[in-house]
């Protein structure tokens, strides 16, 4: 996992739209980047949109030396060893318990022979995230939002307690120590450059492929306008809310 041909090749695997429309019910989106598509820094446009592409990641794999050595339909690592690769995951979030075999099998039928690990508590799970930093290769996580700002921090610089990953990436933590850093952080024009930046450099080096944000159901009176949810939450900006006659 340590070869960006192989992530981005894996990336062009997963169909993700068939995970959101079928797993999700199309209560959910293809994200491209780790921060919230409600956010004023998210840019669609940004960084790689990974639709599944056969070919392309076929292409990316023999251009790693990842080649079917002996014939047998999967690929084999450039020394002509078998390559397996395993996906842990945790128990305790039924999608997320449901997304770990559509991921399996869409990377074994892509040709890469996978061992779906069995799943563990979270607490377990996230102990071993922490610290057995040679057993796995691919994980499922989850991340929900609880602030306001789409300061990545906390979860893809490379100190950060909540980068399992392991993701280290100078270019990375500069841009995201520029977008919050004064005065030049006072600007949010300025802001919004550095993370279209930071989120197109995530895009290629891909230390992980973001699989969908599921949707939040709100309900409310039609009678109430001014309403506009934010990711961590729905009340969002209360006193802007008025009621119709």
């Amino acid at each position: 996992m340590n070869n960006k041909l192989v992530r981005q090749a894996i990336a062009y695997m997963i169909d993700r739209e068939a995970i959101v429309d079928k797993l999700l019910l199309g209560h959910g989106s293809v994200i491209n980047a780790p921060i919230a598509q409600q956010f004023w820094a998210y840019d669609e446009n940004a960084g790689t949109k990974y639709v599944q592409d056969l070919e392309k990641a076929a292409a990316l794999l023999d251009e790693a030396g990842y080649v079917d050595a002996n014939g047998d339909g999967f690929r084999d690592t450039p020394d002509g060893e078998e390559w397996v690769i395993n996906i842990n995951y945790p128990t305790g979030n039924q999608l997320r318990e449901k997304t770990a075999p559509i991921v399996a099998q869409m990377i074994e039928e892509a040709g890469i022979k996978v061992d779906l690990r069995q799943p563990k508590e979270m607490s377990a799970y996230v102990e071993d995230l922490t610290n057995n930093t040679e057993d796995w290769d691919l994980y499922l996580i989850g991340w929900s939002l609880g602030s306001g700002d789409p300061d990545p921090s906390g979860l893809w610089r490379t100190k950060d307690a909540y980068n399992f990953g392991r993701w280290n990436n100078p270019e990375s933590d500069q841009l995201i120590a520029d977008a919050i850093t004064p005065p030049d952080a006072f600007e949010q024009s300025y802001r919004e450059d550095k993370y279209s930046e930071w989120q197109a450099l995530f895009s290629d080096d891909l230390p992980a492929l973001l699989l969908y944000a599921t949707n939040k159901i709100y309900a409310f009176n039609e009678r109430v306008h001014g309403i506009n949810p934010m990711p961590y939450g729905f009340n969002h900006d209360p006193h802007l809310w008025w009621v119709a006659e």
